[in-house]
C-alpha cells in the first residue's frame, strides 16, 4: 500500500497506459475504483460511493475554504528546500556519480514533478538505499489526503456510476492544479537550494583561503635616524641645521648589499604572499601576455646602420628571449656575420642583461658588460672577431665602457656603496699594470660619467648633478696628459659638450637662460669668459642637445610643445644657418637614431605619432628630403 495525497500521482495514474485500481477512504467505509487510463473508462463497485465521494468533496472544500491549502503549499515549500538542500550538501559532500535506479512511480514520461526530482536525485550521490530514506522523509510527508491505493488488485466492472466518476473528475482537476503548484514549489527550492550552497561553498572556500594565508609582517625595532649637519656625512652646502631626529622602526631593512638573510627571508615570504593572492590571475595574466605579444613582430630586425666599412644591426628571432648582434659588409651579397649571441651568453642564468656593445675604431674587436645579478653591476668583455675568442682582459663590477683613440684603450666608470659613479678609469688593452684612476667625484651629490666625441679627438669627463655641472676633456691624441676643466662648477650652471673643427658646442643655461641656449668657444680657450651665443637666446625654443659631424650640426629640443629637430650648418665668419626638420602631423615624436658615422651627409632620426608607429628615417643634408628605411610593424590593429 502507498499513501496517496500527491496529486501529480494522481494525475500520473491517470495517464497512464494500464489498469490502476485504487480505494477511497473517506468516513470509515471502504470503496474501490478502477480505471482504464488508455481508454478513459472507468468502472466503480461500491458500497456507499456516493457518500464516500460526498466526504472527500467536503474534507477537499473545507481544506480549501479555511486556507489551509496554503498552509500546506508552504510547508511543502519550506521541507522542499531543507530536504533538497540536505542532500545538495550530503551528495556534493561525499562526491562521485549517481547509480541508475528504477522507481515504481518516477516514470520517464512522468510530469514536471518526476522529472525535477529525478534532476536533483541526478546530481549527487543516491545509492540504491537511499531511496527508502527518501520514501520515508520526502515522499511520506507530502501525502495530505487519507487516500489509500491499492497496487495489487485489479478490479473491473461492466457497471459506472457516472455522477460518482464526475465528482471525482472534478477533485483530480483541482489536484491538477495543486501538482502544478507543488511542481513551481519544488523548482524554487531546488533553484534556491542550490544556489545558496554553491554561495556558501564559494564563501566557505574563501574564508578559509584568507584564514590560511595572511600578509607577511616586518618586525618594528625603533632607531632614531639624524637628519641635517650629521658628522661623517655629506648633506649638501647648506645642511639643516639644527640636527633632526626621527623614529625609523624599520631602518634595519636597509641594505645595500643584499645578503641580510632575514631581509631576504621576508621578500621571499612577500613574494609568496603575492603569488598566493593572484593566483586567481593567472588565466588573465598569460591573457594580457598573449595579447600584448601578438601585436609584436618576434622575428624581426633592425635596419642597419653605417659604421665604418661595415653595416651593423641586432635582429630578434621567434622563441628566443635575447637579441643577435650582427653585421655585413657594404659590399654586394656580403654574408651575415654574427658578432654575439645574447641567448648563448643567458643560457644557465635566472638574469641577463647585455649592454655597451661596441666595435673597436678599427672594426677588430668588440667590447660589451653583462650583469647576471639584475643589479646593474657589470663585467666588461673583450672579443677578438677575427678569432671569436674572447680576450684575457676582464674588468669586474664596472658601470660603463668607452673605446678610446684606437682599439688599444678602454675607459669605464666604477660605482661606490650607493652605487653612484664616482670613479672614472682607463685600461690598456693586454696589459698586466693596473688600470689607472682619470678622476673621483667625492661630493656625494655628483656622479661622474663618459662622452666621447663623433669626431674621435675628445673624451669628455662629465660631473653633474640635478642643478650643477662640471666638464673636462682629454686629447685622445695626447691622452698621457691630465684632463683639461672647462668650466668649474657654479651652482645653477649646467652645460653640455661636443667637438666641431676647432670649437666646443655648449647647450647651457648661462645667463639665465631658462629655456637653454646653444653657444660655442675655442678648443684652445675653453673658459666660460669665452663662450659666445651661435643664436640668440629665444624663450619659446628649448634646446636639449647638439650632436655634432663633420660638415653640420643637428640640435634637438622642443617648440610649441613638440620635440624638434634643427640642422645647423657653419656659413664662415661665425655665423650659422639654421633650419627645421618638417614633417606633415601637427603632433608627433622625433629624436635621433643611431648615427656613428663623423664624415656623412645624412642624419638618422626616429618618428612617431598617433597614427604612424616608429618609423626610422635618412635626412640628406644637402637635398633637405626624408627617406623612409623602416617602418615598425604594427600586428593585430584592431585588436
Amino acid at each position: 500500500m502507498f499513501i496517496l495525497s500527491h496529486p501529480e500521482l494522481t494525475d500520473a495514474i491517470i495517464r497512464a497506459p494500464q489498469r490502476v485500481t485504487f480505494g477511497l477512504q473517506g468516513t470509515g467505509n471502504y470503496s474501490t475504483v478502477a480505471f482504464d487510463g488508455a481508454r478513459h473508462a472507468e468502472t466503480f463497485e461500491t458500497r456507499t460511493a456516493q457518500a464516500h465521494l460526498d466526504s472527500i468533496k467536503r474534507e477537499f472544500e473545507l481544506l480549501w475554504d479555511e486556507g489551509r491549502i496554503w498552509v500546506l503549499l508552504i510547508c511543502n515549500l519550506v521541507s522542499t528546500s531543507l530536504q533538497l538542500a540536505v542532500d545538495a550538501y550530503l551528495s556534493l559532500g561525499v562526491g562521485g556519480k549517481t547509480r541508475e535506479c528504477d522507481s515504481m512511480f518516477f516514470d520517464d514520461n512522468g510530469g514536471l514533478f518526476e522529472q525535477s526530482l529525478r534532476l536533483v536525485i541526478s546530481t549527487g550521490t543516491y545509492l540504491v538505499p537511499n531511496w527508502g530514506a527518501l520514501y520515508v522523509f520526502y515522499v511520506l510527508p507530502r501525502f495530505q489526503f487519507s487516500t489509500v491505493l491499492d497496487v495489487p488488485g485489479l478490479l473491473m466492472d461492466d457497471e459506472c456510476d457516472e455522477a460518482a466518476y464526475e465528482l471525482l473528475s472534478d477533485t483530480l482537476e483541482q489536484s491538477r492544479i495543486m501538482s502544478r503548484l507543488s511542481a513551481l514549489n519544488l523548482t524554487v527550492g531546488v533553484g534556491t537550494a542550490a544556489a545558496l550552497y554553491m554561495v556558501r561553498l564559494r564563501r566557505a572556500a574563501y574564508s578559509t583561503l584568507a584564514q590560511r594565508v595572511r600578509p607577511p609582517v616586518l618586525e618594528k625595532r625603533s632607531k632614531m635616524v639624524p637628519f641635517g649637519a650629521v658628522a661623517g656625512q655629506n648633506r649638501g652646502s647648506s645642511p639643516m641645521k639644527p640636527i633632526l631626529y626621527l623614529e625609523d622602526p624599520y631602518f634595519y631593512v636597509r641594505d645595500d648589499s643584499r645578503k641580510n638573510e632575514e631581509v631576504l627571508a621576508h621578500l621571499r615570504k612577500e613574494n609568496e604572499y603575492t603569488d598566493v593572492k593572484t593566483k586567481h590571475l593567472a588565466n588573465v595574466r598569460a591573457n594580457l601576455y598573449d595579447e600584448l605579444l601578438s601585436h609584436v613582430q618576434e622575428t624581426d630586425e633592425d635596419y642597419p646602420y653605417p659604421h665604418g666599412a661595415y653595416l651593423y644591426y641586432n635582429r630578434t628571432v621567434k622563441g628566443s628571449s635575447y637579441a643577435y648582434h650582427c653585421r655585413k659588409a657594404k659590399t654586394a651579397n656580403a654574408p651575415e656575420e654574427l658578432l654575439l649571441d645574447e641567448n648563448e651568453i643567458a643560457k644557465g642564468h635566472n638574469h641577463c642583461q647585455v649592454a655597451s656593445v661596441s666595435p673597436s675604431p678599427d672594426h677588430r674587436y668588440l667590447a660589451y658588460m653583462v650583469d647576471f645579478s639584475g643589479y646593474e653591476t657589470y663585467t666588461a668583455y673583450v672579443k677578438d672577431l677575427k678569432t671569436g675568442e674572447l680576450l684575457p682582459d676582464r674588468i669586474e663590477n664596472i658601470s660603463s665602457l668607452r673605446w678610446g683613440k684606437d682599439a688599444s684603450v678602454l675607459y669605464y666608470a666604477t660605482q661606490d656603496e650607493a652605487h653612484r659613479q664616482d670613479k672614472l678609469w682607463r685600461h690598456k688593452i693586454g696589459s698586466k699594470d693596473a688600470d689607472e684612476l682619470l678622476y673621483t667625484e667625492e661630493d656625494e651629490i655628483y656622479s661622474a660619467y663618459f662622452q666621447k666625441a663623433r669626431s674621435g679627438k675628445y673624451m669628455f669627463l662629465l660631473s653633474s648633478s640635478s642643478e650643477t655641472s662640471e666638464v673636462s676633456f682629454i686629447d685622445l691624441d695626447n691622452p698621457s696628459k691630465p684632463p683639461q676643466l672647462i668650466a668649474k662648477r657654479q651652482k645653477g650652471l649646467i652645460y653640455g659638450v661636443d667637438h666641431f673643427a676647432d670649437s666646443f658646442y655648449i647647450v647651457t643655461n648661462k645667463d639665465k637662460a631658462t629655456n637653454f641656449k646653444l653657444m660655442r668657444t675655442p678648443v684652445s680657450s675653453p673658459s666660460p669668459q669665452d663662450w659666445v651665443d651661435v643664436f640668440p637666446y629665444d624663450e619659446n625654443v628649448k634646446v636639449d642637445d647638439i650632436d655634432c659631424f663633420k660638415n653640420f650640426m643637428v640640435m634637438e629640443g622642443r617648440q610649441g610643445g613638440y620635440s624638434q629637430l634643427w640642422i645647423i650648418v657653419p656659413e664662415g665668419d661665425n655665423k650659422h644657418s639654421r633650419r627645421q626638420i618638417t614633417f606633415k602631423e601637427s603632433s608627433y615624436t622625433v629624436s635621433g637614431s643611431v648615427n656613428r658615422d663623423f664624415d656623412t651627409d645624412k642624419y638618422r632620426f626616429v618618428y612617431s605619432s598617433m597614427t604612424t608607429p616608429w618609423t626610422t628615417f635618412d635626412y640628406d643634408v644637402n637635398t633637405q628630403e626624408s627617406t623612409l628605411l623602416k617602418e615598425k610593424p604594427v600586428l593585430n590593429k584592431g585588436k
